[in-house]
């Protein structure tokens, strides 16, 4: 059996996984998409998907992007995943802005009234003039530094920003953060 696991196609050996956690196979599609590098799973209405069945579909899909057709179900297997992953996401972060001697006196959201006011603070605590790089609207952040073409002169003056935001991201502090150019905040930024 294991032999015949390790010859089969991912997708299928991923279907396999989600019928054993007792999904209806006739609603589950997993499929390779060139467009996204990845495998995408997608669970349909007609498969019987229940909140007590996202361990099981995270196991199976281990990676794979996870798309439940039902919203109110993919809803919360997105909390379920950041869940998951948060205690890391902090970790990771917070190692990251104490490597840079940035954890002391870190702003906190609550402090601040509105969420311009927050993130010029961000930018200050790296050193930053406030709205220099960041940009606040509605309750979506953008970064939106110049323009810089060496990539080691652009690491070099943003790395603390960006990491300042990574963790004021995994505690909570920003929901909504992009980079110019990433129509998914520039729609949520247009719609305010």
């Amino acid at each position: 059996m294991i032999d015949a696991t390790l010859s089969m196609p991912p997708e299928q050996v991923i279907a396999q996984k989600l019928v054993a956690c007792g999904l209806d196979r006739g609603a589950v599609s997993v499929v390779w998409q060139d467009e996204l590098q990845s495998i995408e799973i997608l669970i349909r209405r007609d498969a019987r998907a229940s909140p007590d069945q996202f361990s099981c579909i995270h196991k199976a899909a281990v990676t794979e992007i996870v798309t439940l057709e039902e919203q109110s179900l993919q809803s919360a297997y997105s909390d379920y995943t950041v869940e998951l992953y948060c205690p890391r996401m902090i970790a990771e972060t917070k190692a990251a802005v104490t490597k840079l001697g940035l954890l002391n006196d870190f702003p906190k959201r609550s402090h601040y009234t509105d969420l311009s006011k927050y993130v010029g603070a961000l930018e200050q605590h790296c050193g930053l003039m406030a709205g220099s790089v960041l940009r606040g609207s509605g309750d979506a952040v953008s970064f939106d530094p110049p323009r810089e073409t060496d990539p080691m002169v652009f690491t070099r003056k943003y790395e603390k920003i960006l990491a300042v935001v990574m963790y004021a991201t995994a505690v909570g502090d920003l929901e909504k953060f992009g980079f110019i150019g990433n129509a998914a905040v520039a729609d949520t930024a247009g719609n305010r």
